[in-house]
């Protein structure tokens, strides 16, 4: 099995750029995929803990504001009953003041008597009472007893509307407890802290309590709950909001991309897409909360679209890469399929109209190319005395044996020109050569047209045979053909002549021997034997059968008369001596 040299050259290398830009775009490009996954998991969360942040930004100096007034009621008097009517309210008081998120604090003791500071129109509300319409009230203060300080539950305000935050703390004085220190906050302040913080990503979020109640919100603020929304419970359906619904109702699907720390969501709605990340948060209260942002998808598909057209861009560099590559093995075969070809014309010995191999830019190339050039000006000269048929016919045969001498039966043609001495006397030396030249050519022609074989030019004379090197089972058909073609050739170049030519032409078939005849640096294939003297010898008495100016006359033995059957169309003439033999040979004038 072959290939050519385009495709051969064509698929190594573009099958070799192929690789390399695939092996780099793949490597390229699952880089930056990674990267820009990670560029956009990194900047979710670090929006998520921007949010997070501003929430422990503003409900830390809540606990610590706390924790600082338990303290002060746990070490004022050491050793003395709590007095909640003293200084305390003053401190809680102070304490508002400094903590503008908290709306209220509040201290109750053991017999639900609390104390109550309310921030109102920019100013501390001192208020007394109890709490003693709560059921179970002593018994739930008693069990917060050793509570670590912490979150609680989520309170709604029927004054302000919106619920309240509380973080409380145990209050003991030398080891005893006396009571509990709180603190209320707003979740509408809460909201605004959440979107503020998210504005500045340019996203909105929420935060939910449990499963679907709603801690805090931007509707909290801007008017757009629902007018008829429950006191004690915020839904989804009271925000309007639909980014909000469909996380509630399960609408929201995840994405493939996930993080360890929040997890990520899409959701579809009508021409307008967004990505939700859904983070928890567990510090405040037992009851979890969930940071919830949400931003439009076209924001993680600008980047992704960049990722995109990088890609994109990548393969057209491929594509463009297999085309100068496919471009430059076409460039890089183009000479070397010159080349084969030209070997093989060489190699069959098809000189003729074969254009000598141009000059080329590679070393190699151009150094084969001018010692083919060489060679075919060797070879043009070489079939100059070389019959060129016969080497074809030799190499054809593709045996070492095909120019070893070996006897084989063939059939000999001798050809001569009547009278040619007498007409090369009034010629100059071109005239003579010239006129031979083209007599030759018309010979040639009619011989190698049939299969034939030229030995030799002798003078005017030519020396010819079939049945060799290639066997020819026809061999004497093929002559008789030759010489009929030969007669029909030399008639019509007499009708352009002044001086006809007379031609002589005798035949024989028999047995030879065939091969290399020669010295051992100068040897010659062709054949030897009797039956070349006879057909000779035929030729010669040919001319004494001549009597019309410009006739052919072919003179055959019987024996080739007989191989070729051709007896229907020729004459008989006897037995026709020969010079130099004893015995005579049977004459046919074809």
């Amino acid at each position: 099995m072959t290939i050519g040299m385009r495709a051969g050259l064509t698929i190594g290398i573009g099958g070799l750029v192929l690789l390399a830009v695939v092996s780099v775009l793949f490597l390229g490009f699952g880089s930056a995929r990674r990267n820009t996954q990670d560029l956009l998991l990194n900047n979710a969360r670090i929006a998520l803990q921007l949010i997070q942040n501003g929430i422990h930004a503003e409900l830390r100096p809540v606990e610590r504001q706390v924790g600082f007034v338990g303290t002060f009621m746990e070490t004022e008097n050491p050793g003395q009953p709590l007095n909640i009517d003293g200084p305390l309210a003053k401190m809680m008081t102070g304490a508002l003041a400094a903590t503008p998120v908290t709306r209220a604090m509040s201290f109750v003791d053991l017999e639900a008597r609390m104390l109550d500071v309310r921030r109102e129109d920019g100013s501390g509300v001192v208020m007394r009472g109890d709490l003693l319409s709560i059921p179970d009230i002593i018994d739930r203060i008693a069990a917060a007893a050793d509570q670590p300080p912490q979150w609680g539950e989520i309170l709604w305000n029927h004054e302000i509307g919106t619920p309240l935050l509380t973080y409380q703390r145990a209050v003991k004085i030398d080891g005893e407890f006396v009571g509990m220190i709180g603190a209320r906050v707003p979740t509408d302040l809460l909201a605004r802290t959440v979107a503020n913080a998210a504005a500045q990503v340019y996203a909105t979020a929420f935060i939910i309590h449990g499963d679907d109640r709603v801690l805090a919100h931007p509707a909290m603020f801007d008017g757009r709950i629902a007018a008829d929304a429950r006191p004690d419970h915020l839904s989804a359906a009271d925000f309007r909001d639909p980014i909000l619904s469909a996380y509630l109702e399960g609408r929201a699907q995840l994405l493939t991309v996930q993080a360890d720390d929040f997890e990520s969501r899409i959701v579809n709605l009508p021409g307008n897409n967004h990505v939700l990340l859904v983070a928890p948060m567990d510090r405040y209260g037992e009851v979890p909360w969930k940071l919830a942002l949400a931003f439009p998808l076209e924001d993680v598909t600008t980047e992704l679209m960049r990722l995109l057209r990088a890609g994109l861009a990548g393969f057209a560099v491929l594509i463009l890469s297999l085309i100068i590559a496919f471009l430059a093995a076409r460039r890089l075969a183009s000479p070397l399929v010159r080349l084969a070809q030209f070997a093989d014309r060489a190699r069959k010995l098809d000189l003729e109209g074969l254009e000598p191999l141009p000059r080329s830019s590679f070393r190699e190339l151009d150094n084969a190319a001018a010692s083919m050039n060489g060679m075919i000006s060797g070879l043009r000269w070489f079939e100059t005395y070389v019959p060129k048929r016969l080497v074809q016919n030799l190499m054809a045969q593709g045996q070492t044996e095909a120019a070893t001498s070996q006897e084989r039966m063939v059939t000999v043609m001798f050809t001569d020109i009547g009278g040619f001495t007498g007409r090369s006397e009034k010629w100059s030396a071109k005239q003579t050569a010239d006129f031979l030249n083209a007599h030759f050519d018309l010979l040639a022609t009619e011989i190698e047209a049939t299969g034939g074989t030229i030995d030799k030019f002798i003078g005017d004379a030519v020396m010819a045979f079939w049945g060799a090197p290639e066997p020819q089972e026809d061999h004497a058909a093929r002559a008789v053909l030759a010489a009929r073609a030969i007669r029909e050739s030399v008639a019509k170049d007499n009708s352009h002549r002044t001086d006809p030519v007379n031609v002589r032409i005798g035949l024989h078939t028999g047995p030879v021997v065939v091969g290399n005849i020669g010295a051992a640096d100068r040897m010659n294939y062709t054949i030897v034997g009797d039956t070349v003297n006879i057909a000779n010898r035929l030729e010669t008495q040919a001319t004494k059968l001549s009597t019309n100016a410009g006739a052919t006359v072919i003179l055959a033995s019987g024996t080739t008369v007989t191989a070729a059957r051709a007896g229907d169309d020729a004459t008989c003439i006897g037995d026709v001596p020969l010079k130099g033999r004893t015995a005579s040979v049977e004459g046919w004038l074809l």
